[in-house]
């Protein structure tokens, strides 16, 4: 159904990119941009926390997704989409990232089927990243929903623990299928960057937003970042680029309230770096993740604001809702998903550490090795339990 608008949008922008006035086509390229904050400003479409999404009808389905792609080619591809339309088409309606990402960066030299011979050097090369895209997205992410009650609470512990919880669900279900769909366009011949890369090993907020959804990140930066940091100054820039994120996951208050938060995050970041404030850093790249990430997924303004502030009444921390929830009598799958659970902390806890002792390694290295992916691998085969295809980003 996505291809109603999809194919009609890709046809316009290549119409777009023979016109001889550039400043026509910069403006229509920020205009695809934001159309889907239009659609989300008028509730055609939801807004990406994760839980109160709008019903989108069928033909919006990936439009937050080809029209910043469209919107990024425009400005920096438009002589590669005039000498290549029929590859700028196929690379935009392409319906594997549609349901997470990453942003293709650049436009394909050539579609073609290749014979089984390199077909299968390629599969060689990415089943490790597919393996462990299915074990993070199919296997880990959805046992955490057993404290999604959190949510409900007003407490402040529970808001807190809440913010991890959720933090975790949304790495290990966005990464895992980033990962899933960069494997699969990897193993037909298309090339695009990776979108995770061990964000819980920065040091600093600054560095978290460097590994965090980077495909979105460079694109922010070519449309907002570049052009703008030598004339408002790099703060300034920040705060736009933040604006403009907040924006394109949805036009609403807790949006609004995200993007001010995290640009002011970011900016306290920077100066700590160059102060040299370890400690004070790493301090704010866990207040700053864990407050964002509740911010994130909470729609309600009345009830957003009712969690600020109980955040910061320190002296009536109570956990209402965890008392409330018997894990005495879990069935099997509710074990499995307390060992799952567990396995998901030891994978963070490596992220963190093991770039202190081997900074060389990233992008998962050390989850991606023969040994490590066959353990995985049986471990999928062994334990999975359905198919939940809930894709945290794939709600448009």
């Amino acid at each position: 159904m996505y291809f109603i608008l999809a194919i009609p949008l890709s046809l316009i922008s290549i119409l777009l990119t023979r016109l001889k006035n550039k400043n026509i086509i910069l403006v229509i390229s920020y205009l695809f941009f934001f159309l889907s904050p239009i659609l989300t400003y008028f509730g055609v479409i939801g807004v990406l926390t994760g839980f109160d999404s709008i019903g989108t009808n069928g033909i919006y389905f990936g439009i937050s997704f080809y029209t910043v792609n469209i919107s990024y080619h425009l400005l920096k591809s438009r002589e590669k989409i005039k000498s290549k339309p029929y590859n700028f088409l196929l690379s935009t309606i392409n319906p594997i990232y549609l349901f997470t990402g990453p942003f293709p960066n650049r436009i394909p030299d050539r579609f073609k089927i290749d014979n089984l011979k390199i077909f299968v050097k390629r599969f060689k090369i990415i089943n490790s990243e597919l393996i462990l895209g299915i074990f993070f997205s199919l296997i880990l992410a959805p046992s955490f929903k057993v404290f999604f009650p959190l949510k409900e609470s007003f407490e402040t512990l529970d808001i807190i623990l809440f913010g991890i919880i959720f933090e975790l669900y949304v790495y290990f279900n966005f990464a895992g299928f980033s990962m899933i769909a960069w494997s699969m366009m990897r193993l037909i011949g298309i090339n695009v960057q990776r979108n995770f890369n061990q964000p819980f090993s920065a040091k600093s907020i600054v560095e978290y937003w460097q590994r965090w959804h980077m495909s979105l990140s460079n694109i922010l930066k070519e449309l907002f970042f570049k052009d703008l940091k030598s004339k408002i100054g790099l703060f300034g820039t920040v705060f736009i680029v933040f604006f403009a994120s907040s924006l394109w996951h949805g036009v609403s208050v807790n949006f609004l309230i995200w993007g001010i938060s995290h640009s002011f995050f970011w900016c306290t970041s920077y100066y700590f770096h160059k102060k040299n404030f370890k400690i004070l850093n790493y301090f704010l790249l866990l207040f700053g993740v864990i407050i964002g990430r509740i911010i994130f997924s909470e729609i309600n303004t009345e009830f957003l604001l009712i969690k600020v502030k109980s955040l910061f009444n320190i002296f009536n921390c109570k956990i209402n809702y965890m008392n409330q929830m018997d894990f005495s009598n879990l069935d099997v799958i509710g074990k499995i998903d307390q060992f799952n659970i567990f396995i998901s902390l030891f994978i963070i806890f490596l992220e963190i550490i093991i770039p202190k002792f081997s900074p060389s390694y990233k992008n998962y290295y050390h989850l991606r090795t023969p040994i490590v992916s066959t353990i995985i691998l049986i471990y999928i085969v062994l334990f999975f339990h359905g198919l939940k295809f809930e894709p945290i980003y794939g709600v448009r």
